[in-house]
């Protein structure tokens, strides 16, 4: 897993055109913000019945950023940064399309998306790059899982993410 210092995320999304500022005009000739989504990770307690998961959801939190890898719309770089109750390890995640709670299966197979290294203090601060093309419209989420199964009734954050800019 690709470690992102938060420098290196400034540059990403100021090259992408997620970090300017917006320009008003009343003519409405700015230019234009390159397309780009956002998320916020939130708990996730899944209403299937099944079992609960045994690690409390209250504890992951965080935001995602989704924007086009630059190099063709045929790839996404998605940053992840999130705080945990885990110390050390990692925890699997996926894009699916839809909403939080859908069981939506993954845009790509699970092995598409590598798992996210928990640092000692919880933290996650992870990019990825995934060969996905870049999505200008549609619904989108991403799900945080307790182990490396990426079962459905695993999910224990998500983030429904909003297109921005486009």
């Amino acid at each position: 897993m690709h470690q992102l210092t938060l420098g290196a995320v400034a540059t990403a999304l100021i090259v992408t055109g997620g970090g300017c500022a917006r320009h008003s005009s009343k003519a409405g000739s700015g230019p234009k913000q390159a397309a780009y989504w956002v998320g916020t990770i939130q708990p996730f307690r899944q209403r299937t019945g099944a079992v609960a998961p045994a690690t409390e959801p209250l504890f992951y939190q965080g935001n995602v950023t989704m924007v086009n890898s630059g190099s063709g719309m045929s790839r996404t770089t998605i940053h992840i940064r999130m705080s945990t109750p885990e110390n050390g390890g990692s925890i699997s995640w996926v894009l699916a399309s839809g909403r939080c709670g859908n069981l939506m299966s993954p845009v790509l197979p699970i092995t598409a998306f590598d798992p996210l290294d928990v640092g000692g203090s919880g933290s996650v601060d992870a990019t990825a790059e995934i060969p996905f093309e870049f999505p200008t419209e549609g619904m989108f989420h991403i799900d945080i899982f307790v182990g490396h199964t990426a079962r459905l009734t695993e999910v224990i954050a998500c983030a429904n993410l909003a297109l921005k800019g486009a």
